[in-house]
């Protein structure tokens, strides 16, 4: 059964949520209501694509009506086709140095994977592209034992909003009757694009030509060369696409339970699931959804039994994922401010279970060390004696340094992270890491599916794996009197972005600019965490007091990566780290990376900007975290 954002299907799974979390006598539950903009096919215009070679002839590779891509422009594109790999920035530039020209006018075939769907878009749009066909190629997924990795004629949706939420209310709730009149975001696409299945993308790959694409950029469709196509005549090939997609208003539920604490009832940690899907949903949402619900009772029991935790533990069921975390960010926006004072962490259900080999970890570094914990103590799914931790460190010992590498803007707790600035992470157990589940977001996303995936350790003991580490992580991120935030594990991640930066001394001295000022900053950083933990081990622990004012200082450590210099309604994605845009560290790298053999006066002065912009952000955030006024020192 279907479970769209904002449908029937979808309120009466927010009402079984609801019942639930009653059932488990939770302090309180209320569901959250949003007005919000969605978007559908237009049954009676479908979106069309249509090959229009030879010249002259029209093969239509339109194969499910029902394919779309949420919040892509309603319009008609014509063009010549052009193959691009994943649609990455990397990719692009090595189509132009092989088509030795700009890509003005073109339509751009990628793969799925990689980076969202968004980012290809908005990658094809800088590009000078005016069109955009996206499909699942085998080599980038898995399926069941002993079967294709996704059917040859599934397509893959989603949405091509580049950011999240309601893109008509960037910065606002989209609460009913919101006295705020609708204002695009600026991450919404300017060119259409369409998913298409493997199967039409075999098609267009038998007809287009020019030079062989590098091994890297073949896929594992059958019985077709993958040529990157031609601007020229008579190889050109011309594709011709019709998007029509219409807005929708539909009302969505998100639906909150909470488990109240005792000493500090007004400090948050959040468990999140997605609760809505397109088809069946077992592995998108519903395998999250359980698992939340599992824990919910697992630590209300406790509760029966005299247990009470020192900080508030929040459940929160998520309707629009699907479109953009949708539903998430709407909330999150509606209590920024407060959350930005009380929330502790934010853990996402998100896809908890795709397969049974793997176990992934993504999120903030801050969460690493008490993650490691309780990895340590939770057995790995059907073993007798090796723990998760063991099971995860034998394939990736580095997981803790590489975890912020892992965020993916299309989970929950992205928003979390990189708008409101909160500790946030997700885990589970995939098949094969860099491979995607092929039943996501489909028909086939069924329990069958799932146990196909789940052969080696079984369905059942995977779940109770990610439940536990779940239910544990809660526990040690609510009990404790001091919070296991580690501020020391942004040292490494901010130092592998210095490093990077490093590399370019030489050409920025030669124009005059030094890097001596960011890296002092991060200097800065590095000892006011060394003073904050060897103030808090010469602490009396036992004063409450104290033990608040240490929490504080590293609860600042998240939102003191959010950049000043940024406007959360222009570049909502603020965070030096996980950020997008231009107040970023991934940002001044490609500034870096893009700089001429010899820089005009443009450039410098965009780099002397942007140098100053991370060097105060950094230089804030080791004030933010070391303590009073009076004790700071304004040298760096």
């Amino acid at each position: 059964m279907k479970r769209t954002a904002g449908s029937p299907d979808s309120s009466s799974a927010a009402q079984m949520v609801f019942d639930q979390f009653q059932l488990c006598s939770l302090s309180s539950v209320k569901t959250d209501v949003h007005q919000v903009s969605l978007q559908e096919p237009d049954r009676n215009h479908p979106n069309v694509v249509q090959l229009l070679h030879p010249p002259g002839s029209v093969k239509d590779l339109s194969e499910d009506s029902n394919a779309f891509f949420a919040y892509s422009p309603s319009r008609n594109a014509t063009g010549v086709l052009v193959y691009v790999n994943y649609g990455r920035l990397e990719d692009f530039e090595v189509l132009r140095t092989k088509l030795g020209s700009q890509l003005n006018g073109s339509i751009v075939l990628v793969r799925a994977g990689n980076i969202s769907s968004a980012e290809k878009v908005a990658n094809a749009e800088a590009n000078g592209c005016v069109g955009v066909l996206v499909y699942p190629d085998p080599a980038d997924f898995y399926g069941p034992m002993d079967t294709p990795p996704l059917p040859l004629n599934q397509t893959i949706g989603g949405h091509v909003h580049f950011g999240y939420g309601d893109p008509y209310t960037p910065g606002f709730p989209s609460f009913n009757n919101t006295p705020f009149p609708p204002v695009p975001s600026s991450g919404l696409p300017g060119i259409p694009a369409q998913p298409i299945s493997g199967q039409a993308a075999q098609t267009i790959f038998r007809n287009l030509k020019g030079e062989l694409v590098p091994a890297t950029w073949q896929g594992g469709l059958n019985d077709v060369d993958y040529h990157f196509g031609s601007l020229l005549s008579p190889m050109a090939v011309q594709l011709r696409m019709s998007v029509n997609n219409r807005d929708v208003r539909k009302t969505l539920h998100n639906i909150m339970g909470v488990l109240q604490g005792h000493s500090e009832p007004d400090r948050y940690v959040m468990f999140g699931a997605q609760r809505d899907s397109t088809g069946p949903g077992i592995a998108e949402s519903a395998s999250g959804t359980a698992l939340m619900l599992e824990v919910a009772m697992i630590l209300s029991n406790l509760t029966k039994n005299g247990f009470q935790p020192r900080r508030s533990i929040i459940f929160l069921s998520w309707d629009g994922g699907e479109f953009g975390s949708v539903g998430a960010t709407e909330w999150l926006e509606g209590y920024l401010s407060l959350l930005h004072r009380k929330a502790v962490a934010y853990i996402s259900l998100d896809n908890p279970v795709t397969g049974d080999t793997v176990f992934n970890v993504q999120g903030s570094p801050l969460l690493g060390g008490v993650l490691h914990d309780v990895l340590h103590q939770v057995l790995a799914p059907g073993a007798l004696t090796q723990t998760v931790l063991e099971h995860l460190e034998n394939r990736d010992p580095d997981w803790r340094t590489t975890m912020y590498k892992e965020v993916s803007m299309q989970s929950s707790l992205y928003p979390f992270l990189a708008y409101a600035g909160i500790p946030s992470v997700g885990f589970g157990y995939v098949q094969e890491r860099g491979r995607q589940y092929g039943r996501l977001g489909s028909p086939q996303d069924t329990w069958e599916a799932l146990r196909g995936v789940t052969e080696t350790r079984g369905a059942l003991p995977t779940m109770c794996a990610v439940a536990e580490v779940a239910a544990l992580l809660a526990l040690n991120l609510a009990v404790p009197k001091a919070l296991p935030l580690k501020a020391w594990e942004y040292v490494s991640t901010l130092g592998d972005y210095m490093q990077s930066v490093a590399q370019y001394t030489g050409k920025l001295r030669d124009s005059g600019i030094t890097l001596q000022w960011v890296h002092s900053s991060l200097g800065d950083y590095t000892r006011a965490v060394e003073t904050l933990e060897q103030q808090w081990q010469q602490s009396d622990i036992n004063n409450e007091a104290i033990v608040i004012t240490y929490n504080n200082r590293l609860l600042q450590v998240e939102k003191g990566l959010l950049s000043p210099f940024a406007s959360p309604l222009l570049s909502p994605s603020r965070h030096l780290v996980f950020g997008q845009g231009e107040f970023t560290l991934s940002y001044l790298l490609r500034l870096l990376s893009q700089l001429s053999e010899t820089p005009k006066a443009s450039e410098v002065a965009a780099l002397r900007g942007h140098l100053a912009f991370t060097t105060w952000t950094l230089r804030e955030l080791s004030n933010s975290i070391s303590g009073d006024v009076w004790d700071m020192n304004s040298s760096f």
